[in-house]
């Protein structure tokens, strides 16, 4: 059986959800990645179900015939075997996630590491040539939206600082308290 690990699209990292120092995070981030896509990719094979989007979805549109009988029911039990499986894989990439910041329930403690490790995740993500396992982030919706946020709140200042480095005079330009002002002339 062949997994279907791309797709005609292509992917890339959204630079909003890419915190700074997210770097420091891409080994572990490694690590989570192939924990997770050998996951996913077990319950694929094992399954016989097409792509990694039918599995998180819950929405199947067919399983080996050699998981199923000729009976209506058999097709939902095994359709809640897969997000069982899911669930319990979830859990485990949550606890390996937060284990080096002494668990979820301390990750409050140490968020802003939290927010640089999971940009780190993302970025890896969808930087990769195999698409398997383009969901991982998602797990974290919280944190990525942290980090859009924190980006979000940090754009005057990269605004100004992108505005520096062109290659247009400053003679225009004063400096507010916060950010760079420039009239056009």
């Amino acid at each position: 059986m062949t997994v279907r690990t791309s797709q005609q699209t292509s992917s890339h990292a959204d630079d909003a959800f890419l915190v700074s120092g997210h770097e420091c995070y891409f080994d572990t981030a490694r690590e989570l990645r192939d924990f997770y896509q050998d996951q996913i990719r077990m319950l694929i094979e094992n399954y016989g179900v097409s792509s990694e989007a039918e599995v998180v979805s819950g929405h199947i549109r067919c399983i080996a015939q050699r998981q199923t009988g000729t009976l209506k029911h058999e097709y939902v039990d095994t359709v809640d075997i897969i997000r069982r499986h899911l669930e319990s894989i979830k859990l485990q990439i949550r606890t390996i996630f937060f284990a080096e910041f002494g668990g979820e329930d301390n990750a409050g403690n140490y968020r802003e590491q939290a927010i640089k490790k999971i940009s780190a995740v993302y970025r890896l993500m969808y930087e990769s040539d195999e698409e398997l396992g383009i969901s991982l982030p998602w797990m974290f919706v919280d944190l990525l939206m942290s980090a859009r946020n924190w980006n979000k709140n940090n754009s005057v200042l990269s605004r100004s600082k992108a505005l520096l480095l062109r290659p247009w005079p400053l003679s225009n330009c004063s400096l507010g308290p916060d950010m760079l002002l420039c009239s056009c002339s």
